[in-house]
């Protein structure tokens, strides 16, 4: 009876009995005792067993298919996996196949009744498991954020993160920028003049890049400048959050850090923000919930921006009724007061994109680039696991070493429990930073990105539809200059700045 040994172990495993040589032991002894010939064994190390993303495990299916072997022998099912999906589908692919799973520990016969209810639990408990480890990961981090610890994430502006004490320090060279900006924008009331003036100051991000009104508008409203940490919040147009039902409420701990900023400073700038008529971000009619795609983007030629406006106008007819009419306009406030109707120059906009960035030239172009990123990313992730093992690799060893200490007596038990739950924390950590990272480089090949760029204006279905526009312009567009004879746009792709003339719908000719 020919049989395939399966073997895996996640980092969490290596130390409780599910080592690849523990596992490979306890099913040489079972295949001896039991009359199986393993004809190979097919082993994932450092694998997590909640996808399929495995290698030498798709290798194994790919075998079960040539019929080489008519069984795969594992020591726990759960190291052939712990997603109940996966685990259905494949085991569904080998029944097909004509090779059925044996696991040392449990014995299963997909034959009886109650065995498969038995199967069925234990994927169930396997994939608890997984899950459950999510969820300490999350306690530890919560538990880290009420003692005022930074928790992850981006270290804000102004700030640097201490290792030791796990707490953000003030970076005084930027924190002076902070209360620049802070008092500035409390001056000038208006983001506009303040993006200017950060500008004229050569004021950029930690990375370098320049600070923009989404990026000032975050850093105005971020409670970290008054010294709180904050844990647990989530952006409203994020997936994680739309896709919560009991969304958790944020951890805010005060007093946490030394502030940039006093909370007298901080409150007024919050009501500076709440009472602008306009933001970062589109601006949305209270009374008509329209909504304006344009704001942020569009300027008149003179460099003032342009917003939306709702009139409502009531005419009266000789015969003693009424007319009601509502018009969406975008304006501006500069001396020429420049005025274009919402829908004409909104439908340009969207036309406009439809032909400059959805044509066969512009899509190679960005498929292209959208390559090389994508090929990037996925080398600097390989090389950020690899870095994120070795980082739990000494964890691991520093863990055992705190032991060695305690069984020795060299360290008391309050101090132990201390060092220990602080190293557990840092462990689950990185385990979860490293499953969620493992995974098996997926090529994607330029004609691949193609078809995906040319499905972006039907992602909402109706080509006409608000939040397909929105998605466009906001992808595609990163500024419009209007006038009455001209309506100039730039895109962020490299395409060159497009000029359209009165005469071929520019201006008061849309």
């Amino acid at each position: 009876m020919k049989a395939a040994g399966y073997l895996r172990y996640s980092s969490d495993s290596q130390s409780d009995g599910y080592s690849i040589e523990a596992q490979k032991n306890a099913i040489d002894a079972f295949a001896v005792r039991e009359g199986y010939e393993i004809h190979k064994y097919y082993i994932d190390e450092a694998r997590s067993g909640t996808n399929d993303n495995r290698e030498s495990f798709l290798n194994m299916i790919e075998d079960a298919s040539k019929k080489i072997f008519q069984y795969v022998i594992v020591h726990k099912l759960d190291r052939f996996s712990r997603n109940r999906k996966d685990s259905i589908i494949y085991r569904a692919k080998l029944n097909e196949y004509g090779v059925k799973i044996i696991s040392v520990q449990e014995k299963i016969d997909e034959n009886v009744p109650e065995d498969v209810i038995l199967l069925s639990m234990l994927e169930a408990m396997a994939e608890y498991y997984s899950k459950n480890l999510g969820r300490e990961v999350k306690k530890g981090m919560t538990v880290a954020a009420s003692k005022g610890q930074f928790v992850g994430g981006r270290v804000p502006f102004g700030y640097f993160s201490n290792r030791e004490t796990k707490k953000l320090h003030i970076k005084d060279d930027e924190a002076v920028i902070v209360r620049d900006i802070f008092s500035k924008f409390i001056a000038f009331g208006n983001m506009d003049q303040l993006v200017q003036y950060c500008k004229e100051s050569n004021y950029v991000t930690k990375e370098g890049g320049p600070l923009r009104p989404k990026q000032l508008h975050s850093m105005l409203s971020n409670k970290v400048y008054i010294g709180s940490a904050v844990y647990r919040v989530f952006r409203k147009e994020s997936a994680a959050y739309k896709g919560m039902k009991n969304r958790p409420e944020p951890i805010v701990v005060d007093d946490a850090y030394e502030p940039i900023v006093s909370k007298q400073d901080f409150n007024l700038v919050q009501s500076i923000i709440n009472d602008a008529k306009r933001g970062p971000y589109q601006r949305r009619s209270k009374k008509t919930g329209n909504t304006y795609l344009l704001t942020g983007k569009l300027a008149c030629v003179n460099g003032s921006q342009m917003t939306g406006r709702s009139m409502h106008v009531v005419k009266k007819y000789k015969n003693d009724t009424e007319g009601h009419f509502q018009y969406f306009t975008y304006h501006c406030s500069c001396g020429e007061k420049h005025t274009v109707k919402k829908e004409e120059i909104e439908n340009f906009v969207h036309a406009s994109i439809m032909k400059d960035v959805f044509n066969e030239d512009s899509i190679l172009t960005l498929a292209t680039k959208l390559k090389y990123v994508y090929d990037k990313n996925e080398k600097a992730t390989q090389i950020n696991i690899k870095e994120t093992k070795e980082k739990l690799d000494g964890i691991i060893t520093n863990q055992e070493r705190l032991l060695d200490l305690y069984l020795d007596g060299k360290l008391s038990k309050d101090r132990f429990n201390k060092k220990n739950l602080d190293l557990e924390q840092s462990r689950l950590k990185y385990q979860s930073l490293l499953q969620k990272s493992s995974q098996k480089h997926r090529e994607i090949d330029l004609e691949q990105f193609k078809v995906a760029i040319r499905t972006l204006p039907l992602m909402y279905g109706l080509e006409q539809h608000t939040k397909q526009r929105n998605m466009l312009i906001n992808t595609f567009i990163d500024r419009i200059v209007y006038s009455e004879q001209s309506i100039g746009i730039t895109y962020k792709i490299s395409l060159d700045e497009v000029l359209f003339k009165k005469q071929n719908g520019g201006g008061k000719g849309i």
